[in-house]
């Protein structure tokens, strides 16, 4: 027998397979809020979350929150830092 091709793909396809390994799900997603709150995200970092933020219904609505949230960690972690 001989041995089943697999059917050809288009480029499109293909690269739409390429951007949706690149951008994070929303527990990865949220996995980047948390590091981002404990160290500086790479750009990479950044970009993926930012897009996620942006195409995930769920998620877009939470970025402003998280960004928030984010804001008020930063200045109670420089308060405590001043007062050490």
């Amino acid at each position: 027998m001989p041995p089943e091709s697999k059917p050809a793909r288009s480029l499109k396809s293909r690269l739409m397979e390429n951007l949706c390994e690149c951008l994070p799900n929303c527990s990865k997603a949220m996995a980047l809020v948390e590091t981002g709150c404990q160290r500086e995200l790479k750009t990479t970092e950044k970009l993926a979350l930012k897009y996620h933020g942006r195409l995930c219904p769920f998620c877009a609505c939470a970025t402003g929150k998280f960004e928030a949230a984010k804001a008020v960690m930063q200045e109670a972690e420089r308060q405590r830092n001043e007062s050490s």
